[in-house]
């Protein structure tokens, strides 16, 4: 068994691209669905004309800019419509003349959008405008009727000062940001779907794909030697079946084992996903899944005949597991019962609950019995299919 460990090895060491590869895409991808799932919202890129240069305009801009806003001054209306055209900036906003005299006037103002299509961007745009142009008049109906009050109850020689109606203004802004005119309070009730997370769960899910991927085109070898005869004579060798069979598969467990260790640390660290107070458990599942993803791969060694049609085979059954199995989305947004069913067959609907049930739902290890029960039974039942053909052919 020594020795055909070693073997692989040495061909696992001529190759290390593929290791490398199935380690970083899991990293890239979960990065980009933990963001996309999570809500991440960027910021709004757009050009600003500012033509009022009023103190009005200036808080409208530093308004926005507050609201995931991103306003760079442009130096001309040409200088704006030219970086809309191009791609530049997603949108452009032109601040006319007059803005601040028509909010103070009590009149609504008019401020020029300039884009080039209507994008999620440039909607979330203008409601963000929206909020804060209705903001600013409410606080200048305030200042001025304030201000009139008191102008009202003047006496001789108990004038206001000159700068009051900006100090009015400014203490109402200041109550705008500490309370909202409206609070609202709500319950919800507990269910499984308010402890899904997107980065853990998409974390977790592409791991298991490109571990069961890895693993299974590792086991490959397999179907080579089958090509050029190798496979055939070391059945007749000295060495057992057993100690063949096993050194492949503890080989492809011992790999496959590394690449979840591995990236469980590096998610902890980059995306700070929290793998759970009881890291024994995480990886005892990790390691059923591992050998049942092992299994898998010998019973498709054996039933395919060349490394070409194992190739071919091996993407479709594990993006559709996967898939079905919820590795890339949760399944209690699934509704049909033919898809939940199909569901209990694949490997990582289990390994993704044991997970989840620890890591979420702050269980302990005992929620990873069931889960590891059933990939240890779909492990047996791979294995010795596997086996079995693999036997019959050779």
């Amino acid at each position: 068994m020594i020795s055909v460990i070693f073997g692989r090895w040495k061909s696992l060491k001529r190759n290390p691209i593929q290791i490398i590869v199935m380690i970083a895409l899991p990293l890239i991808f979960s990065g980009f669905f933990s963001l996309a799932m999570s809500g991440f919202t960027p910021s709004i890129g757009i050009q600003v004309m500012d033509m009022d240069k009023s103190t009005y305009s200036i808080e409208l801009i530093n308004e926005l800019k507050q609201n995931q806003v991103s306003p760079d001054r442009a130096a001309s209306e040409k200088e704006l419509f030219r970086k809309v055209s191009e791609g530049t900036s997603e949108l452009g906003l032109i601040i006319p003349e007059g803005f601040m005299k028509d909010i103070t006037q009590g009149k609504t103002p008019t401020l020029n959008i300039v884009k080039v299509k209507d994008t999620t961007g440039v909607f979330a745009f203008q409601g963000i405008l929206r909020t804060s142009l209705q903001r600013m008049m409410f606080t200048d109906v305030i200042v001025r009727e304030i201000t009139a009050s008191l102008e009202k109850l003047e006496t001789t020689g108990n004038t206001l000062p000159v700068d009051f109606k900006q100090r009015v203004y400014d203490m109402v802004n200041e109550k705008w940001k500490e309370t909202l005119p409206l609070s609202v309070e709500g319950h919800f009730l507990t269910t499984k779907t308010e402890e899904y997370n997107p980065p853990s769960h998409s974390t977790i899910g592409f791991i298991l794909f490109f571990s069961m991927m890895n693993i299974t085109f590792i086991l490959g070898e397999i179907l080579e030697e089958k090509q050029n005869g190798i496979w055939n004579r070391l059945m007749i060798s000295p060495l057992s079946r057993l100690q063949i069979f096993s050194g492949n598969m503890v080989f492809a467990f011992m790999v496959g084992f590394i690449q979840v260790s591995l990236l469980v640390a590096i998610s902890g660290i980059l995306f700070r996903v929290d793998w759970g107070s009881n890291i024994f458990g995480v990886m005892l599942i990790m390691a059923i899944f591992v050998w049942c993803s092992a299994s898998l791969g010998l019973f498709l060694t054996s039933i395919v005949k060349t490394h070409q049609q194992l190739q071919s085979i091996v993407p479709i059954i594990t993006v559709s597991s996967s898939m079905l199995a919820g590795a890339f989305w949760p399944l209690e947004i699934v509704s049909s019962k033919v898809i939940l069913t199909l569901a209990n067959l694949m490997p990582q609907k289990w390994a993704i609950q044991g997970l989840e049930d620890m890591i979420l739902r702050h269980q302990g290890i005992e929620a990873i019995y069931l889960p590891m029960a059933v990939l240890f039974l779909m492990s047996v039942v791979l294995l010795f299919s596997g086996v079995k053909l693999s036997e019959r052919k050779a």
